[in-house]
Formats: structure tokens, sequence, C-alpha cells
């Protein structure tokens, strides 16, 4: 434990309670690691009554309560001993206690840190040559005012149970994980195990979460530059798009961009917020943990151990920032699809075949069709694109979409609700087809059998005057495609190909048959 004291000669702002502007009085310690007087919390806990919570005066976290008793919030013990060393200092004149009992008014010299009295010359050199103070500390307050002792005055300090007024907390619970006095052990903690605070030797590891914090703040400051230069380049991505589209649209994209970016910097706030969180947090149990007595380290343990805890249960900011381009009908340049439609099939009378009905047939003969009822829309483009999607086919395999985008050259895979799930780069498809974990793509002349990671597995040229197959599946592992000379070819996924080249006509003739 180190002895030296942070910034002694002034009063800080450590020691200043943030409520009454004066030198903390009995500091209490808050959830959120703030603390203030005894009589101020009490004050502010009268004025909430009728409240389950409180507001850090200097946070403005909201801290529930269970009681209106300040009692209730821990002691700050290591902030009492750091006003101890600051007052040890800066305490002014003192008379010696013995000379007072003697109605005598001598100046102090010195000060009994075990008995924290003050002394004069006489009375000093006394107080060391009795057998009951021989050991003692006596210290010049010349010394004590240079801040030469200050590790003895903290090493001295002992911390009394609130219980027993006069009982120092020298003995620490291991039931009940707190510090207790001989009282607390001879009562309520009588058959729990108990050791002396000096074989403690688990005190200063139960702040390793310390280093995780640290660890969490420059994280976050990454996050944070990340979330902005994401932030910049979509921001100019969607000023580039904005360009190319009709002018009645400019006002409405604006106005979307705007909401974007104010959505943006409420997620920055938030990031700031948690990053002042956590610093403080961490900047505070280092302080203990480097400064703090083992036995103050124990007191506080509970208070500190939750809030850490507490900060590593706060869910992480959001930084995956995505700017949506507004959902508007936008103008396409290149004619191209840029959505998959889901449509619902429900049963209607078709009433509008009633008006083309031959002669002689009944409108009670209008068979039931199906209506198309628009259900969800999804948008296949991604941000990676460069250039508007040219859809020219979809599948679907085990509930996953898999979409072939040949003007960006990729096959882009959705799930059924419409979530982005991977892409297949360097695949101009003009058909898509598949079963299991095998695809099957038409471009120039030719199929393409792959695997979902893009291994080509087979290539079957095919000889035709169009660069565009029609392409399915039949049977399960059965392909056929079709080309522009009215014939179609079908083969298995082991590439072996049947040599049955039907004509169309020949197909619409073996159906009739089969009818």
């Amino acid at each position: 434990m180190s002895g030296a004291v942070e910034n002694p000669d002034s009063p800080p702002g450590d020691i200043v309670c943030g409520v009454c502007n004066k030198v903390f009085q009995k500091p209490r310690m808050l959830p959120c690691l703030h603390s203030m007087c005894f009589e101020c919390l009490q004050r502010i806990l009268d004025t909430n009554k009728t409240a389950d919570t409180i507001e850090c005066p200097t946070c403005e976290e909201t801290i529930e309560i269970s009681a209106h008793d300040a009692r209730e919030f821990p002691s700050n013990e290591y902030l009492i001993t750091i006003i101890d060393v600051y007052f040890s200092r800066h305490g002014g004149d003192k008379h010696c206690a013995i000379c007072d009992l003697r109605s005598k008014k001598i100046q102090a010299k010195f000060k009994c840190v075990d008995c924290e009295d003050f002394l004069c010359e006489s009375c000093g050199g006394a107080h060391s040559s009795t057998r009951m103070t021989i050991e003692h500390n006596v210290l010049s307050l010349d010394e004590l005012a240079r801040g030469s002792h200050d590790d003895i005055i903290r090493d001295k300090r002992m911390m009394h149970c609130e219980h027993h007024e006069k009982e120092v907390l020298d003995h620490y619970c291991k039931s009940c994980n707190i510090l207790v006095c001989r009282e607390c052990r001879l009562g309520d903690h009588f058959d729990h195990s108990a050791v002396p605070v000096t074989e403690v030797d688990e005190s200063k590891h139960l702040f390793d979460a310390d280093v995780e914090s640290e660890t969490v703040v420059r994280e976050l400051d990454k996050s944070e530059q990340t979330a902005i230069d994401e932030v910049e380049h979509t921001s100019k991505e969607l000023q580039e798009r904005i360009e190319k589209e009709k002018t009645e649209l400019i006002d409405t994209v604006k106005k979307h961009v705007s909401n974007e970016k104010e959505r943006i910097n409420g997620q920055k706030d938030d990031i700031n917020k948690r990053h002042a969180l956590l610093t403080y947090g961490s900047e505070f149990c280092s302080r203990v943990t480097e400064n703090g007595k083992e036995a103050e380290i124990i007191y506080m343990e509970p208070e500190l151990s939750g809030r850490l805890r507490y900060l590593d249960r706060l869910s992480q900011p959001n930084t995956n920032i995505r700017c949506q381009f507004p959902e508007v009908k936008l103008r396409n340049l290149y004619g191209n699809v840029n959505n998959i439609k889901f449509f619902e099939f429900t049963p209607s009378t078709a009433s509008t075949v009633a008006s083309i009905l031959p002669p002689g047939v009944e409108e009670s003969d209008i068979p039931k069709v199906l209506s198309l009822n628009l259900k969800r829309r999804i948008n296949v483009f991604l941000s990676d694109d460069e250039t508007s999607p040219k859809i020219t086919g979809l599948c679907v395999i085990k509930n996953e979409i898999y979409v072939s985008d040949y003007a960006n050259r990729k096959i882009k895979i959705f799930s059924l609700k419409g979530e982005h799930i991977d892409t297949l780069h360097n695949i101009a498809a003009f058909s898509i087809t598949g079963f299991d974990d095998v695809i099957a793509v038409s471009d120039h002349f030719a199929v393409t059998i792959l695997s979902k990671d893009e291994s080509i597995k087979y290539r079957v040229d095919l000889q035709s005057t169009s660069a565009s197959y029609p392409l399915t599946t039949m049977h399960g592992n059965t392909f056929v495609v079709a080309n522009s000379k009215n014939h179609f070819t079908w083969f298995m996924t082991s590439m072996e190909l049947t040599l049955k080249i039907i004509k169309w006509h020949d197909l619409l003739e073996n159906l009739s048959a089969a009818r």
C-alpha cells in the first residue's frame, strides 16, 4: 500500500462535498461511487420521502433507495482517511490535550497518532516514557504538516463498528463478506468463520476487474471513432446517390438524412455518457486499490465490486451504425429491380371472368382462383454494391433466399424475414437454382455448379445462340436447363449428361399423352 496522499496541499475536490461545498463530514458513498456528507444525504432523503429513487448531485444517475435513512449507505472509509491526513497538515493551531485538563492553554508541538491527542513539548516527552504509551507514535506537528508521516497516520486510523461505536473493525467475516468487531463476533457472527484483517490475503485481487474496465474504456474510444468514420463514409455515399435522383425527391431525402444524423448523434451521446461512467468508476477503483489500506479495500469491496459488475453488465452501445436510405419510390436509371416482393395467396371468386364467359356457361361454374396480397418487400441493395442491383433470378434453398444480382456480379443470400446472411462474389448469373448446399447458375454459355463456400464443383459448356439459360431443378439433384433453340437438357449433379435433348413441341406432346 502506498503511503502518499494525492494532492495533499490543497482542499481538493476529492474531499469537498458537492452539496454543501465544505470538507466532507462523515461521507457516505452512493452506488455510483460519488459521496456526500451524512447530513447532506439525509436532507436529500428527507426531501424525497415519497420517492423510491434519488438523483446523484454529481453525475445525475438515478439511485434506487430501500429506506430513507443515510445509514443505509456505506461509509467512505478511504475518503475519511484522506481527510484525516489533510487535516493533519492543515489543522491550524492546536493546544495540548493534557494541559487542557489542567486548565492550561499550551501550544501543542506533537500529536500521538495512537491516542489522537495533541501534546505540548513536555507532555510529548512524558507520553513516550510510560509503560502504557511507550510504543505509541508521537509525531512532530511540523513533520506532519510536511506530509512525512502520512503513511503512519493512515495505518493507525482504525475503523469503528457502526453497531458498537467503541469497538474496532478488526476481523473479516468470511461467511458474510464484511468486517466485524469483537462484539459482533460474540453476537450475530458467533458461529461464522472470521479471521484477523491482517491475515486476509485476497483483498487486492478483488479489483482485477479494474484492468478490464480500462480495456473497455479504450475499446469504447476506438468504437466511437469507428462509428464517426462510418457516419462520414455513409453520409458521403448517400449524398452521391441523392444527386442522381429526381428533383422532387430531394426534400424528402434531406429530411430523412437529417433524422438519421440526429439518431446517430444520439448514439454518440450515449457512447460519451457510458465512457464517462466507465472512466470514473475505473479511476476511483484504481485510487482505492493503489492507495487504500487492506481494511479499507475489504470494507468497500461490496460497493466497488457491485459497481464494477454493474458497469460490466451495461449493454455495449450499438457501434454498427448504418444510415438506411429513405424508402421512397426512386427513379431507377437502369430499369433494374431493387427488391423482392412476398405475396399471400387467398382463394376468391374470379368476378372478372364472368364478363368473358362463352355462351352456355353458367356463372356458378366459375372456378375459385387465387388472389395475390403483398405481404412483405425485401430490399436487396447492399452498402457495398457498386451500382443498382439487377435481379436476374432467385430461388429458395433450406429456408434461405438466393438472389442473383447480375449488375454487381453477386449471389446474395437472405433469410425469409429479409435479413442479409451472406454474399457470394464474382458470379454474374442469369438464372439460379439449387438444393441442399449445392447451387447451380447459368451464365455466359455455361452452367456452373458450386458450393456455398464459392468453390466450383463442375462447369458445363452448352452450345447455343444465347448467353442466358433458364434453369431449374427436378427430382432433387437433377438440373434442367433450357436454351433459345427450343430445347432443354437435364443432367445430374455429377454432371453426367443424360444426352436427352428434347424439343419443346415433343415435351408438349408427352404432357398431353400423360393426361
